[in-house]
């Protein structure tokens, strides 16, 4: 698991910003000026919630008091809204489990058919937290694109809940 701090998450994330803003368009001469920078969307912070017992993830979406499966829980980021931190936690049942190093894998699509999907540009991350959190950022730039993603764990199935991006500003 990652040592990582407060300050390296807030580096990350400021990395994160200047990277997405990298081919932006350039102002002065004939062109047009250069767009206001994107401002960022509001953290997700979504509970995984164990329960050991059954074998089985819920899912509690920000804003929803309500436990949902996995497979139908979805995160809209709308239009025009900036790169977006995605911040998951574990509660439920011990012993809980941890999530994978590296254990995010994200395509573009249909999320029944994973493999018809493609590889997406749309995520930075992901990272562990000192915390035991697991952190990436979805840049919800270009085209509206729906995202199908599978989180790993150490000690239990997958989850695999949906974003779907609104799109944006395409900053290539």
């Amino acid at each position: 698991m990652h040592d990582l701090s407060f300050k390296t998450l807030a580096m990350v994330g400021a990395a994160t910003l200047m990277i997405a803003g990298c081919g932006a368009p350039k102002g002065g001469g004939t062109g047009n000026p250069p767009p206001n920078p994107v401002k960022a969307g509001d953290t997700q912070q979504i509970n995984l919630i164990w329960n050991k017992t059954k074998n089985e993830w819920k899912v509690k979406l920000p804003g929803d008091p309500n436990e949902q499966n996995p497979k139908t829980a979805e995160t809209h980021l709308a239009k025009g809204v900036g790169p977006t931190m995605f911040e998951f936690d574990i509660q439920g049942s011990s012993p809980l489990p941890t999530f994978k190093d590296g254990g995010l894998t994200v395509w573009e699509g249909d999320k029944t058919n994973p493999g018809a999907g493609k590889p997406t540009t749309q995520i930075l991350g992901p990272i562990i937290t000192n915390k035991g959190k697991l952190v990436f950022w979805d840049l919800n730039q270009g085209d509206a694109v729906r995202l199908g993603y599978s989180i790993q764990f150490n000690g239990a199935p997958d989850v695999d809940p949906i974003i779907d991006n609104g799109g944006g500003t395409n900053f290539q």
